[in-house]
């Protein structure tokens, strides 16, 4: 019995000097609050610059007025939306603790090169160079390392998937961008048939006759927001005939239908750049005359 007592002692022992060692070849160390830097300090409306690498992709952003677009990898205009997230999530990083200071360990939390680079400019100027790594021990925190420091810092503040190097995550996927309630016209056309939707005054009309104003006005609202699933940037050239042009105040929307049947393909007159979209967001705006007629 006493053998077993001494054994338990031992591997107690044992143990509690390993934790040490580990706690102490960590490097963390304990911070003042009052003490704790403001890891990243951005005026969102001097921002007019940001850069996002992860291993070989690198995503540029840029502003010009109060337009964003992506610069790299591809060109296009960006998600200002999405931009302006970012910029309130990184103004309201909060660090509590240093991890580690030691540059063998940049790696155990993914601060070197297998982590998110973060470059950010104002008036073209840089003000922060940062290096955000793995999620931290919960759902709410993340490691993160100023370019030039060694410090390794757990910081809250940032959500999954805000720092996507995904391009496409970054671009604006709205088709169209009209306001619907500047719409006057449109035109159906399905190969030979052919109906139009108008607005006089303050009524809407299918073929000059009155049509279900709720109807058309959720049609319209559908037709604001379409946005892209997928952008076709290979695509060149259409697929065949369109199954259904849209003509929508003079800016035609033609819908061209994959040969699987469930996505269909999507180009505009104002742009070149070709679209995916799921069957379903097509078919909610495919209507027929009809469906707009009332009851």
């Amino acid at each position: 019995m006493k053998t077993n007592i001494t054994f338990l002692a031992v591997v107690f022992i044992v143990l509690l000097v390993v934790a040490i060692l580990i706690i102490t070849n960590s490097g963390e160390r304990s911070i003042d609050p009052e003490d704790i830097p403001q890891l990243i300090a951005v005026d969102s409306a001097a921002v007019d610059g940001i850069t996002i690498t992860r291993g070989p992709t690198t995503i540029e952003l840029r502003r010009s007025g109060n337009t964003w677009k992506i610069e790299k990898p591809v060109s296009y205009r960006a998600d200002a939306k999405k931009i302006g997230d970012l910029l309130h999530e990184l103004s309201a990083v909060k660090a509590s603790t240093v991890v580690s200071s030691k540059p063998e360990k940049h790696g155990v939390f993914q601060v070197d090169s297998t982590g998110t680079e973060l470059r950010i400019m104002e008036h073209g100027k840089p003000v922060v160079h940062a290096v955000v790594g793995k999620n931290g021990p919960d759902f709410t925190s993340r490691y993160m390392r100023l370019a030039d420091e060694n410090d390794v810092w757990m910081v809250s503040g940032l959500s999954y998937g805000i720092l996507s190097d995904n391009p496409s995550d970054w671009r604006d996927r709205m088709i169209l961008g009209i306001d619907k309630n500047q719409v006057r016209r449109v035109q159906f056309q399905y190969a030979d048939t052919v109906f139009v939707l108008s607005r006089g005054d303050s009524l809407w009309t299918v073929d000059g006759e009155p049509a279900d104003q709720g109807r058309v006005e959720s049609f319209l609202s559908t037709l604001a927001s379409l946005s892209a699933d997928e952008f076709l940037d290979t695509m060149t050239t259409a697929p065949g005939p369109p199954r259904c042009v849209l003509d929508v105040d003079g800016n035609q929307v033609r819908f061209y239908r994959s040969e699987e049947g469930s996505q269909y393909f999507i180009q505009t007159s104002i742009s070149p750049q070709w679209f995916q979209v799921s069957e379903w967001r097509a078919n909610a705006l495919l209507k027929k005359k009809t469906d707009f007629k009332t009851k």
